[in-house]
């Protein structure tokens, strides 16, 4: 919006100081302020319990009433700093352009399963190789994609089970083509022993949309609304983890492939970026006629 009266300025994420500084613009200029806010970090969780978080997280809680329009990545964000106030979640989307559907490639006399995206505890990671140790079926392979503070205990692994593969860190084309050699995806972001209320992981939606099944946790709307296109991990232990994967593992192929590729049916339907940019316009346009008044 270019006039003055239809201003607005949107802004991602408000960490300090272009938080304060971005609002300070925006009300200096009488533009409508819509803020994008992508995750938010909470101290002694998933940054460390420093003054310069401390405050940071303080400056965020203060900020986000203020702000005119809201878009966010999890509902829990809207429930807790923007109580009763309309808002747009866009928690990740998929590009029209890859529609194409390319059916997976596996081999029939192994399991291949894998875990990509930033080797971290929070991610997952510890709970996956502990999981590992559970289970001995020899015709499980595991390939690791990423890096992050826990990549030398991924490569140890690798080098301990022959089943684990640290494949590096990889371009989208060949994580796709990964994805595409493999009979299971994994997204296990902690939700339990890492407090990750105000994050939701766009891969969820990235793996959804692949064609190929999915084992997940359940942060946030995941088990309200995607309870029927993945297998879900209720107990993030790696007893349980154990246990979800030697059910999956004797589903047959076509059931999986089934659940799959309803998962890719609905979320090329409902969370392609055309879409999210539809109702967010649609949202600020709202956001602007109410400043109006």
């Amino acid at each position: 919006y270019r006039s003055r009266a239809n201003r607005v300025i949107y802004v991602f994420n408000l960490t300090s100081p272009l938080g304060v500084l971005s609002w300070a613009a925006g009300r200096l200029g009488g533009a409508q302020l819509v803020v994008s806010l992508n995750d938010i970090n909470e101290p002694g969780e998933t940054v460390p319990d420093s003054l310069r978080f401390r405050l940071d997280f303080w400056l965020q809680k203060r900020l986000i009433p203020h702000f005119d329009g809201h878009v966010v990545v999890a509902d829990a964000i809207a429930e807790d700093f923007l109580p009763g106030r309309p808002y747009v979640r866009v928690e990740g989307g998929v590009d029209e352009l890859t529609e194409e559907d390319q059916a997976p490639s596996v081999a029939p006399e192994t399991f291949s399963m894998v875990l990509a995206g930033t080797l971290n505890e929070a991610n997952g990671v510890g709970l996956l190789l502990d999981a590992l140790k559970i289970l001995n079926d020899a015709a499980l392979r595991v390939r690791i994609a990423g890096q992050g503070p826990m990549l030398d205990a991924v490569r140890q692994a690798a080098r301990d089970d022959s089943r684990i593969e640290y494949v590096g860190f990889l371009g989208l084309g060949e994580v796709r083509e990964l994805y595409r050699r493999s009979d299971l995806l994994l997204n296990l972001r902690l939700t339990r022993a890492v407090r990750t209320r105000y994050f939701f992981p766009s891969k969820v939606i990235e793996f959804l949309a692949s064609g190929t099944p999915l084992l997940t946790t359940c942060p946030g709307h995941v088990r309200s609304e995607f309870s029927d296109l993945a297998f879900l991990l209720e107990e993030e232990t790696p007893e349980a983890l154990a246990s979800l994967l030697r059910k999956v593992m004797t589903t047959t192929s076509e059931e999986r492939l089934r659940q799959a590729k309803l998962a890719r049916e609905q979320i090329f339907a409902s969370h392609s970026w055309l879409a999210h940019g539809r109702r967010v316009a649609s949202y600020i346009r709202g956001v602007v006629a109410q400043g109006r008044r």
